[in-house]
């Protein structure tokens, strides 16, 4: 069931960080929720010049710091979106904003022209209900219009709103692209973009394609690639081979989910049975205390590893005393719809790291005192369930910024 995201006031906050004990204070809150075009916010992106872009119910809100500009569709555009209703939002390389509507169609709104455009052609293409699941957008110039079984690569160093070129088709019904369903894209650090789907995978621009690999995530180790299997294997690919070494893991049965470089010759995977971490160079895996389903697992630059799962709160792994420790504070009430509950975690530029535990409230880490210290409790919140928008908090201006809402 999807949520009604309700714009409750944008915090700047602007601290001063105490880099002994590493913990923000002194915070300033502005409230922004009538200046928006709309009060439902449904993503934030921040651009390269600064400028930050709100996703609404109707059409885009830019603030810029002092004041805030509108952008949407009107009668007469030579581009007409079904629906001035912007759910998700991306920021390319070359700075333009990439979106995605309520009836699930691709847009994408040029700042320096001030227009939205349709890339794809959707009402010619992709017929009434294109099914746009994800955009994926890259450092290198590339991004990626992806539906259930058939992607879009667009060069934006190439494409132009009155052609189709730099735009080109991968598609279920195309020879050699066998699937019927696109998992997720992926590029590497030598920028090599990798499909995944879930039969096979294919590296874009080589005839590398590896049938019944079912890869769910994608790490680094040097020159090593590692793709992670749905069901318990881990492709290795070293230098340019093309032919990966096959890893079985002995696990019990059960489907892997996330795959994270945290360490010199140490991976941790999040797998249906728990946290494990593989050594390759030994060869071994070793599970990590969590018995339960592993979600996501991030690695802040402290030596800890924490990992959300499927139970309330947040773990946190010490990789130098191989202490785990599991935090459940301030827990919030739960509404109707909410069966699995926000769970953020994002370390900012000042070494901070800001979590959100699995039905829990927005804190940051306090390393003198070991624990999540909560933030906001006393603020004049008008709904006892706050959470930050995920992603979006760390983005605006110096400091770090957050939208807080909740279940309308």
């Amino acid at each position: 069931m999807k949520w009604k995201r309700h714009i409750c006031l944008i915090i700047s906050l602007i601290f001063v960080i105490n880099l002994e004990i590493g913990h923000a204070s002194d915070f300033q809150i502005e409230l922004f929720s009538k200046q928006l075009s709309q009060r439902f916010v449904n993503d934030i992106a921040q651009d390269s010049t600064g400028m930050v872009w709100f996703a609404t119910r109707n059409g885009l809100s830019r603030f810029d710091g002092y004041e805030f500009t509108y952008h949407k569709n009107y009668p007469g555009e030579k581009c007409r979106l079904t629906t001035n209703r912007i759910d998700r939002l991306a920021v390319s390389a070359t700075n333009k904003l990439w979106c995605t509507t309520h009836d699930m169609n691709g847009y994408v709104f040029d700042p320096a022209t001030e227009q939205f455009y349709d890339p794809l052609n959707q009402s010619a293409d992709l017929g009434q209900s294109p099914n746009i699941q994800w955009i994926y957008t890259f450092p290198n110039g590339i991004t990626w219009i992806a539906r259930k079984g058939e992607a879009y690569r667009i060069d934006e160093h190439r494409w132009r709103p009155e052609s189709k070129e730099g735009i080109t088709r991968y598609g279920y019904d195309e020879e050699g692209f066998n699937c019927s369903r696109i998992e997720k894209i992926v590029i590497d650090s030598r920028d090599r973009e990798w499909i995944m789907t879930n039969k096979e995978v294919h590296l874009v621009g080589d005839t590398l394609q590896i049938d019944g690999l079912q890869a769910v995530a994608m790490c680094e180790d040097g020159d090593r690639v590692y793709l992670l299997d749905r069901n318990n294997k881990i492709a290795c690919f070293r230098g340019n081979n093309k032919r990966p070494q096959l890893i079985e893991m002995p696990i019990e049965k059960g489907w892997c989910r996330e795959i994270n470089y945290i360490g010199p010759d140490t991976l941790a995977i999040g797998h249906h049975r728990g946290l494990f971490f593989y050594y390759p160079s030994q060869h071994r895996f070793e599970q990590i205390g969590i018995t339960t389903r592993v979600d996501k697992i991030y690695r802040d630059s402290h030596q800890a590893v924490w990992v959300f799962t499927e139970e309330s709160g947040v773990y946190r792994y010490d990789l130098t005393t191989k202490q785990l420790k599991h935090f459940t504070h301030n827990p919030v009430t739960k509404y109707k719809g909410d069966k699995n509950s926000w769970a953020y975690w994002r370390e900012d530029q000042y070494g901070t790291v800001w979590v959100v535990p699995r039905h829990g409230r927005i804190g940051y880490y306090d390393p003198v005192r070991e624990e999540i210290s909560p933030c906001y409790s006393t603020l004049p919140i008008p709904h006892p369930s706050m959470h930050p928008l995920p992603d979006c908090m760390p983005r605006i201006g110096k400091g770090i910024c957050g939208v807080l809402w909740s279940p309308a």
